[in-house]
């Protein structure tokens, strides 16, 4: 992914971020909108486009999901790239020396660490990990029989949307003996979601989680994007007591809402675009406004 710049992606504090006068201010509708406006405001965006297809075998349609995710294979095209991925994996595991990279974060509960590190599987065992939290694509379970495993599939991308798979995360390393949580390298997905659940077990505020686990990994940087959706997270969980339950209603009406303004942007997108383009010498219809054409053309959109 490149390395990150401090400068631009360092941990900032929002005007509006004052949780006491939110968890005062804010009804569960004033909430939503709030969290729309900061996905339009701060959440950077990559657009998707209906129709795309695979760069790799150039038939089948890319899904939305991967398309979100800056991912633009095909379901087919991705298993095959995720199985070559794991073979790889195995056959280059006995050749390679691996250092153990994982960070204790709450005793007999959550370590944080890199993928190799969950390669490891008599050290995790010697330690008592029973639970395995992966973070990213193309990650397959290593050890099925071993440890109990749950893959979200997220990108380190700051347009991606975490706040979906925030309780999901939370909840499977709460039902743990001893969680190791990690993606590729332990700094950024797997960082935001191990702060997520230290918000939530430790009734802490974003700035705060963030802190202790740095405290205990020295490494950790959640992107941009992330990281204004834990402090979303932070107005979520303080809103509704800490109650995840509740937390995770909000946040599913929340996407719907936020679904519809996607679906709505898509529109506005090519009507922007026909107004640019038709104020040159060209003309464009909806005939040959295509995909393909939007994308060419997505550049000019102020």
């Amino acid at each position: 992914m490149g390395a990150y710049n401090y400068t631009r992606c360092r941990q900032r504090k929002r005007k509006d971020y004052d949780i006491s006068e939110i968890e005062k201010k804010y009804s569960e509708k004033d909430l939503s909108k709030l969290i729309l406006i900061n996905y339009v405001q701060n959440y950077p965006k990559l657009r998707y486009f209906p129709g795309r297809l695979c760069n790799t075998c150039k038939i089948n349609e890319v899904r939305e999901k991967f398309q979100l995710s800056g991912i633009l294979s095909c379901d087919d095209c991705y298993k095959k790239e995720k199985d070559k991925t794991y073979n790889e994996i195995s056959i280059n595991f006995s050749e390679k020396k691996i250092k153990y990279e994982g960070s204790i974060i709450l005793d007999n509960k959550l370590i944080l660490g890199n993928i190799e590190s969950s390669y490891l599987k008599d050290k995790l065992k010697s330690q008592g990990v029973t639970h395995i939290l992966t973070l990213g694509y193309f990650m397959t379970p290593f050890y099925p029989k071993d440890f109990i495993y749950e893959v979200i599939e997220i990108n380190d991308d700051s347009h991606e949307n975490i706040l979906q798979y925030l309780i999901s995360g939370i909840k499977f390393i709460e039902k743990s003996t001893l969680c190791f949580c990690h993606c590729q390298y332990g700094v950024s997905r797997s960082a935001a979601f191990v702060i997520g659940y230290i918000m939530y077990k430790n009734e802490l505020h974003f700035s705060e989680a963030y802190n202790l686990v740095k405290e205990k990994r020295k490494k950790i940087f959640p992107n941009e994007g992330f990281q204004c959706q834990l402090e979303d997270f932070d107005i979520i969980l303080s809103n509704y007591n800490y109650d995840l339950n509740k937390c995770d209603e909000f946040i599913k009406k929340y996407l719907k809402e936020k679904d519809i303004l996607r679906k709505t942007e898509f529109k506005y997108i090519i009507d922007k675009i026909k107004e640019q383009a038709n104020k040159g010498k060209r003309k464009y219809s909806d005939d040959n406004l295509n995909v393909e054409s939007i994308e060419d053309k997505r550049k000019i959109i102020k």
